[in-house]
Protein backbone atom coordinates (compact mmCIF):
# COMPACT_ATOMS: atom_id res chain seq x y z
CA UNK A 1 0.00 0.00 0.00
CA UNK A 2 1.32 3.62 -1.13
CA UNK A 3 1.22 6.41 1.77
CA UNK A 4 0.64 9.37 -0.66
CA UNK A 5 0.24 12.89 1.13
CA UNK A 6 -2.11 15.31 -0.59
CA UNK A 7 -0.71 19.02 0.15
CA UNK A 8 -2.93 22.07 -0.34
CA UNK A 9 -1.31 24.90 -0.90
CA UNK A 10 -3.79 27.48 0.28
CA UNK A 11 -6.11 27.14 3.05
CA UNK A 12 -8.75 24.14 2.41
CA UNK A 13 -11.90 25.60 1.27
CA UNK A 14 -14.14 25.52 -1.14
CA UNK A 15 -12.02 25.67 -4.50
CA UNK A 16 -11.69 23.15 -7.53
CA UNK A 17 -8.35 21.97 -7.02
CA UNK A 18 -10.15 20.29 -3.40
CA UNK A 19 -13.15 18.93 -6.18
CA UNK A 20 -10.75 17.58 -8.18
CA UNK A 21 -8.20 16.02 -5.15
CA UNK A 22 -11.25 14.48 -3.99
CA UNK A 23 -13.47 13.58 -6.70
CA UNK A 24 -10.87 11.35 -8.40
CA UNK A 25 -9.81 9.61 -4.43
CA UNK A 26 -13.18 8.64 -3.98
CA UNK A 27 -12.56 6.98 -7.29
CA UNK A 28 -9.64 4.76 -6.51
CA UNK A 29 -9.06 1.83 -5.24
CA UNK A 30 -8.74 2.45 -1.70
CA UNK A 31 -7.00 -0.99 -0.77
CA UNK A 32 -3.63 0.53 -2.73
CA UNK A 33 -3.57 3.62 -1.12
CA UNK A 34 -3.37 5.36 2.14
CA UNK A 35 -4.22 9.43 1.67
CA UNK A 36 -3.26 11.77 3.80
CA UNK A 37 -3.58 15.48 3.60
CA UNK A 38 -1.51 18.74 4.75
CA UNK A 39 -1.76 22.41 4.33
CA UNK A 40 0.27 25.28 5.82
CA UNK A 41 -2.85 27.23 7.05
CA UNK A 42 -5.95 25.70 8.12
CA UNK A 43 -8.86 23.87 6.70
CA UNK A 44 -12.27 26.07 6.32
CA UNK A 45 -14.73 23.35 5.09
CA UNK A 46 -15.91 21.18 7.51
CA UNK A 47 -17.49 19.27 4.52
CA UNK A 48 -14.06 17.77 3.46
CA UNK A 49 -12.90 16.78 7.05
CA UNK A 50 -15.14 14.47 6.81
CA UNK A 51 -14.74 13.60 3.21
CA UNK A 52 -11.27 13.00 5.00
CA UNK A 53 -12.74 10.74 7.43
CA UNK A 54 -14.21 8.89 5.02
CA UNK A 55 -11.07 8.20 2.98
CA UNK A 56 -9.52 6.96 6.32
CA UNK A 57 -7.05 9.81 5.98
CA UNK A 58 -5.51 12.43 8.63
CA UNK A 59 -5.89 15.98 8.16
CA UNK A 60 -2.62 17.99 9.43
CA UNK A 61 -3.36 22.14 9.70
CA UNK A 62 0.12 23.55 10.83
CA UNK A 63 -2.12 26.89 11.60
CA UNK A 64 0.86 29.43 9.29
CA UNK A 65 -0.88 33.33 8.77
CA UNK A 66 -2.10 32.98 4.75
CA UNK A 67 -1.39 36.37 3.37
CA UNK A 68 -2.12 36.13 -0.54
CA UNK A 69 0.42 38.23 -2.70
CA UNK A 70 3.47 38.18 0.07
CA UNK A 71 6.07 36.11 0.41
CA UNK A 72 5.39 32.17 1.24
CA UNK A 73 8.36 31.81 3.07
CA UNK A 74 6.78 31.68 6.57
CA UNK A 75 5.96 28.12 5.62
CA UNK A 76 9.13 26.75 4.81
CA UNK A 77 10.01 25.77 8.79
CA UNK A 78 6.96 24.50 9.52
CA UNK A 79 6.85 22.24 6.30
CA UNK A 80 10.48 21.33 7.23
CA UNK A 81 9.27 20.26 10.44
CA UNK A 82 6.45 18.03 9.51
CA UNK A 83 8.40 16.26 6.83
CA UNK A 84 11.13 15.46 9.73
CA UNK A 85 8.39 13.61 11.57
CA UNK A 86 6.40 12.34 8.78
CA UNK A 87 7.16 9.94 5.68
CA UNK A 88 5.62 9.02 2.04
CA UNK A 89 5.76 6.98 -0.74
CA UNK A 90 4.18 10.15 -2.92
CA UNK A 91 3.81 14.00 -2.16
CA UNK A 92 2.01 15.67 -4.58
CA UNK A 93 1.31 19.03 -4.34
CA UNK A 94 -1.55 21.28 -5.51
CA UNK A 95 -1.46 25.11 -5.87
CA UNK A 96 -2.27 28.20 -7.66
CA UNK A 97 1.54 29.52 -6.52
CA UNK A 98 4.34 28.70 -7.92
CA UNK A 99 6.54 30.07 -5.15
CA UNK A 100 4.72 27.07 -2.82
CA UNK A 101 5.25 24.48 -5.37
CA UNK A 102 9.17 24.97 -5.56
CA UNK A 103 9.10 25.21 -2.02
CA UNK A 104 7.35 22.33 -0.31
CA UNK A 105 9.06 20.34 -3.80
CA UNK A 106 12.45 21.62 -2.46
CA UNK A 107 11.71 19.88 1.09
CA UNK A 108 9.81 17.03 0.23
CA UNK A 109 12.36 16.00 -1.98
CA UNK A 110 15.11 16.97 0.70
CA UNK A 111 13.47 14.81 3.06
CA UNK A 112 13.18 11.52 0.91
CA UNK A 113 10.24 11.19 -0.47
CA UNK A 114 10.69 9.13 -3.75
CA UNK A 115 7.83 10.97 -5.93
CA UNK A 116 7.42 14.80 -6.13
CA UNK A 117 4.13 15.80 -7.91
CA UNK A 118 3.55 19.55 -8.47
CA UNK A 119 -0.16 20.21 -9.70
CA UNK A 120 -0.88 23.82 -11.38
CA UNK A 121 -5.12 24.01 -11.24
CA UNK A 122 -4.93 27.96 -12.00
CA UNK A 123 -3.99 30.42 -14.34
CA UNK A 124 -3.22 33.81 -14.23
CA UNK A 125 -4.95 37.22 -14.84
CA UNK A 126 -1.96 38.44 -16.46
CA UNK A 127 1.48 37.05 -16.88
CA UNK A 128 3.98 40.10 -15.45
CA UNK A 129 7.74 40.58 -15.70
CA UNK A 130 7.72 39.46 -11.91
CA UNK A 131 5.63 36.30 -12.76
CA UNK A 132 8.02 35.09 -15.40
CA UNK A 133 11.06 35.92 -13.25
CA UNK A 134 9.70 33.82 -10.37
CA UNK A 135 8.83 31.07 -12.48
CA UNK A 136 12.23 30.72 -13.93
CA UNK A 137 14.20 31.06 -10.60
CA UNK A 138 11.51 28.28 -9.07
CA UNK A 139 11.83 26.70 -12.31
CA UNK A 140 15.13 25.67 -11.84
CA UNK A 141 14.50 24.84 -8.19
CA UNK A 142 11.68 22.41 -9.18
CA UNK A 143 13.74 20.80 -11.88
CA UNK A 144 16.63 19.29 -8.68
CA UNK A 145 13.41 18.29 -6.62
CA UNK A 146 9.98 17.33 -8.85
CA UNK A 147 9.29 13.61 -10.46
CA UNK A 148 6.21 14.35 -12.23
CA UNK A 149 4.39 17.87 -12.95
CA UNK A 150 0.64 18.19 -13.51
CA UNK A 151 -1.92 20.93 -14.81
CA UNK A 152 -5.48 21.41 -15.10
CA UNK A 153 -4.75 22.53 -18.70
CA UNK A 154 -2.43 24.27 -20.95
CA UNK A 155 -2.84 27.59 -19.80
CA UNK A 156 -2.44 26.56 -16.21
CA UNK A 157 0.83 25.19 -17.26
CA UNK A 158 2.01 28.01 -18.40
CA UNK A 159 0.94 30.15 -15.72
CA UNK A 160 2.98 28.43 -13.46
CA UNK A 161 5.84 26.80 -15.42
CA UNK A 162 9.08 27.96 -16.95
CA UNK A 163 9.24 27.70 -20.72
CA UNK A 164 11.78 24.53 -20.35
CA UNK A 165 9.37 22.55 -18.52
CA UNK A 166 6.42 22.63 -20.36
CA UNK A 167 7.15 19.92 -22.33
CA UNK A 168 7.50 17.91 -19.16
CA UNK A 169 3.70 19.10 -17.82
CA UNK A 170 1.13 16.22 -18.22
CA UNK A 171 -2.12 17.46 -18.79
CA UNK A 172 -4.70 15.51 -16.46
CA UNK A 173 -8.56 16.40 -16.73
CA UNK A 174 -10.37 17.45 -14.57
CA UNK A 175 -13.03 14.13 -14.13
CA UNK A 176 -16.16 14.37 -12.64
CA UNK A 177 -18.93 11.71 -12.27
CA UNK A 178 -20.84 12.66 -15.60
CA UNK A 179 -23.85 10.53 -13.85
CA UNK A 180 -24.58 12.76 -11.14
CA UNK A 181 -25.56 15.62 -13.52
CA UNK A 182 -27.91 13.76 -16.20
CA UNK A 183 -30.93 15.86 -16.10
CA UNK A 184 -33.60 14.09 -13.97
CA UNK A 185 -37.12 16.22 -14.44
CA UNK A 186 -37.89 15.01 -10.64
CA UNK A 187 -34.93 16.95 -9.18
CA UNK A 188 -35.11 19.55 -10.82
CA UNK A 189 -38.84 20.12 -10.21
CA UNK A 190 -38.62 19.81 -6.77
CA UNK A 191 -35.35 22.18 -6.35
CA UNK A 192 -37.53 24.65 -8.32
CA UNK A 193 -40.94 23.84 -6.05
CA UNK A 194 -38.62 24.54 -2.93
CA UNK A 195 -37.05 27.95 -4.00
CA UNK A 196 -39.71 28.92 -5.51
CA UNK A 197 -39.41 28.74 -9.70
CA UNK A 198 -41.99 28.65 -11.43
CA UNK A 199 -41.43 25.58 -14.52
CA UNK A 200 -41.20 28.73 -16.83
CA UNK A 201 -38.90 31.29 -14.66
CA UNK A 202 -35.90 31.72 -16.14
CA UNK A 203 -33.29 30.33 -13.89
CA UNK A 204 -29.55 30.97 -14.21
CA UNK A 205 -27.00 30.15 -12.19
CA UNK A 206 -23.38 30.55 -11.16
CA UNK A 207 -21.03 28.08 -8.85
CA UNK A 208 -17.71 29.30 -7.40
CA UNK A 209 -15.86 30.88 -4.65
CA UNK A 210 -16.75 34.45 -4.04
CA UNK A 211 -13.78 36.46 -4.74
CA UNK A 212 -12.37 39.13 -7.22
CA UNK A 213 -11.09 35.70 -9.72
CA UNK A 214 -14.80 34.89 -9.91
CA UNK A 215 -16.24 38.47 -10.52
CA UNK A 216 -19.77 37.96 -9.65
CA UNK A 217 -20.47 41.14 -9.08
CA UNK A 218 -20.52 41.80 -12.91
CA UNK A 219 -22.83 38.58 -12.85
CA UNK A 220 -25.00 40.83 -10.90
CA UNK A 221 -24.96 43.51 -12.95
CA UNK A 222 -25.89 41.33 -16.51
CA UNK A 223 -28.76 40.06 -14.54
CA UNK A 224 -29.83 43.40 -13.45
CA UNK A 225 -30.61 44.51 -17.28
CA UNK A 226 -32.03 40.59 -17.76
CA UNK A 227 -34.10 40.97 -14.52
CA UNK A 228 -35.64 44.07 -16.36
CA UNK A 229 -36.61 42.54 -19.91
CA UNK A 230 -37.29 39.13 -18.09
CA UNK A 231 -39.43 39.80 -15.29
CA UNK A 232 -39.51 36.05 -14.34
CA UNK A 233 -35.73 35.34 -14.06
CA UNK A 234 -34.21 34.39 -11.38
CA UNK A 235 -30.05 34.40 -10.75
CA UNK A 236 -28.71 31.52 -8.16
CA UNK A 237 -25.29 32.09 -6.35
CA UNK A 238 -23.95 28.93 -4.91
CA UNK A 239 -20.89 29.71 -3.12
CA UNK A 240 -19.17 31.70 0.05
CA UNK A 241 -15.65 32.99 0.32
CA UNK A 242 -14.42 36.51 1.25
CA UNK A 243 -16.55 38.52 -0.91
CA UNK A 244 -19.87 37.28 0.27
CA UNK A 245 -20.89 40.22 2.17
CA UNK A 246 -19.99 42.69 -0.57
CA UNK A 247 -21.73 40.73 -2.85
CA UNK A 248 -24.62 40.57 -0.77
CA UNK A 249 -24.92 44.30 -0.22
CA UNK A 250 -24.45 44.38 -4.06
CA UNK A 251 -27.86 42.56 -4.15
CA UNK A 252 -29.43 45.23 -2.13
CA UNK A 253 -28.34 48.03 -3.73
CA UNK A 254 -29.41 46.52 -6.73
CA UNK A 255 -32.81 46.32 -5.70
CA UNK A 256 -32.56 42.15 -6.55
CA UNK A 257 -33.03 40.59 -3.19
CA UNK A 258 -36.41 38.78 -4.74
CA UNK A 259 -35.30 37.46 -7.47
CA UNK A 260 -31.11 36.86 -6.59
CA UNK A 261 -30.49 33.70 -3.93
CA UNK A 262 -27.26 33.61 -2.36
CA UNK A 263 -27.66 29.86 -1.16
CA UNK A 264 -23.98 29.60 0.04
CA UNK A 265 -21.48 26.60 0.48
CA UNK A 266 -23.21 23.42 -0.48
CA UNK A 267 -21.11 20.64 -0.60
CA UNK A 268 -23.18 18.87 -3.38
CA UNK A 269 -24.19 21.41 -6.09
CA UNK A 270 -25.63 18.55 -8.69
CA UNK A 271 -29.07 18.67 -8.26
CA UNK A 272 -28.53 22.23 -8.73
CA UNK A 273 -27.32 22.36 -12.02
CA UNK A 274 -30.75 20.21 -13.28
CA UNK A 275 -32.40 22.97 -11.45
CA UNK A 276 -30.86 25.81 -13.65
CA UNK A 277 -31.46 27.04 -17.49
CA UNK A 278 -28.54 28.65 -17.99
CA UNK A 279 -24.98 29.24 -16.28
CA UNK A 280 -23.20 32.49 -16.01
CA UNK A 281 -19.47 32.38 -15.58
CA UNK A 282 -17.28 35.61 -15.76
CA UNK A 283 -14.12 35.00 -14.00
CA UNK A 284 -11.48 37.00 -14.87
CA UNK A 285 -9.02 34.38 -15.14
CA UNK A 286 -8.77 30.31 -14.86
CA UNK A 287 -7.14 27.56 -15.38
CA UNK A 288 -9.80 24.86 -16.27
CA UNK A 289 -12.87 25.14 -13.98
CA UNK A 290 -14.60 22.24 -12.73
CA UNK A 291 -17.80 24.17 -11.79
CA UNK A 292 -17.81 24.70 -15.60
CA UNK A 293 -16.90 21.34 -16.75
CA UNK A 294 -20.32 20.52 -14.29
CA UNK A 295 -22.76 22.98 -16.08
CA UNK A 296 -21.87 21.72 -19.39
CA UNK A 297 -22.20 17.89 -17.87
CA UNK A 298 -25.90 19.21 -16.74
CA UNK A 299 -26.67 20.02 -20.03
CA UNK A 300 -26.47 23.96 -19.74
CA UNK A 301 -25.69 26.30 -22.27
CA UNK A 302 -23.11 28.34 -20.68
CA UNK A 303 -22.11 32.09 -21.00
CA UNK A 304 -18.77 32.65 -19.72
CA UNK A 305 -15.85 35.36 -20.03
CA UNK A 306 -13.09 35.13 -22.85
CA UNK A 307 -10.68 35.10 -20.04
CA UNK A 308 -11.09 31.55 -19.55
CA UNK A 309 -9.20 28.53 -21.03
CA UNK A 310 -10.91 27.48 -24.65
CA UNK A 311 -10.09 24.21 -23.40
CA UNK A 312 -13.10 24.31 -21.11
CA UNK A 313 -14.96 24.29 -24.33
CA UNK A 314 -15.90 20.58 -24.45
CA UNK A 315 -19.61 20.82 -26.29
CA UNK A 316 -19.45 23.22 -28.90
CA UNK A 317 -22.12 26.21 -29.01
CA UNK A 318 -23.31 25.83 -25.50
CA UNK A 319 -20.28 27.25 -24.30
CA UNK A 320 -20.14 31.17 -25.42
CA UNK A 321 -17.01 33.58 -24.58
CA UNK A 322 -17.90 36.69 -24.64
CA UNK A 323 -15.94 39.74 -23.70
CA UNK A 324 -16.31 41.38 -20.06
CA UNK A 325 -16.50 44.82 -21.97
CA UNK A 326 -19.64 43.81 -23.97
CA UNK A 327 -22.16 43.38 -21.46
CA UNK A 328 -24.82 43.52 -23.90
CA UNK A 329 -24.00 40.34 -25.24
CA UNK A 330 -23.96 38.69 -22.00
CA UNK A 331 -27.65 39.87 -21.96
CA UNK A 332 -28.67 39.23 -25.13
CA UNK A 333 -27.14 35.88 -24.78
CA UNK A 334 -29.69 34.61 -22.24
CA UNK A 335 -32.94 36.42 -23.07
CA UNK A 336 -32.79 34.90 -26.60
CA UNK A 337 -30.53 31.66 -26.64
CA UNK A 338 -31.03 30.19 -23.24
CA UNK A 339 -33.80 27.83 -23.82
CA UNK A 340 -32.50 25.06 -24.68
CA UNK A 341 -30.73 22.10 -23.43
CA UNK A 342 -27.89 19.24 -24.67
CA UNK A 343 -29.00 15.60 -24.75
CA UNK A 344 -25.56 14.52 -25.68
CA UNK A 345 -23.41 16.16 -23.13
CA UNK A 346 -22.57 13.10 -21.37
CA UNK A 347 -20.81 11.15 -24.61
CA UNK A 348 -19.32 14.28 -25.71
CA UNK A 349 -17.40 14.79 -22.11
CA UNK A 350 -16.66 11.43 -21.65
CA UNK A 351 -15.07 11.50 -25.29
CA UNK A 352 -13.02 14.24 -24.12
CA UNK A 353 -12.05 12.41 -20.73
CA UNK A 354 -13.48 14.40 -18.72
CA UNK A 355 -15.34 11.25 -16.84
CA UNK A 356 -13.79 11.19 -13.22
CA UNK A 357 -13.22 7.30 -13.73
CA UNK A 358 -10.08 8.66 -16.32
CA UNK A 359 -8.88 10.90 -14.25
CA UNK A 360 -8.55 8.29 -11.26
CA UNK A 361 -6.86 5.95 -13.28
CA UNK A 362 -3.92 8.06 -14.88
CA UNK A 363 -3.77 9.16 -11.15
CA UNK A 364 -3.81 5.80 -10.26
CA UNK A 365 -0.94 5.01 -12.64
CA UNK A 366 1.23 8.02 -12.05
CA UNK A 367 1.08 7.44 -7.79
CA UNK A 368 1.96 3.47 -8.75
CA UNK A 369 4.95 3.87 -11.04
Amino acid sequence: MKKVLEVFGEPIATGGQEAFVFNNLQSMDSNKFKFDFLTPYSCDNDGRREDIKHLGGTLYELNCLFLPGKSRELIREPIKGFFKKNKYDVVHIHSGSTSVLAIISEIAKKAGTPKVIVHSHCALEKITLFNKINRRLCGMRMKKSVDVYCACSEEAALAKFCPEILSKVQVIRNGIDLNKYKRNITTRKALRERLNAKDTDLVIGHVGRMTYQKNQEYALSVFRTIHSIRPDSQLWLIGDGPDFETIKSKVGELGLENSVKLLGLIQDTSCYYQAFDAFIFPSRFEGLPISLIEAEAAGLPCAVSDFVSKESDIVGDFVRYIPLDNKRAWVDFFVYEAARFNEKATNQLTKAGFSVRDSAKVLEQIYLS
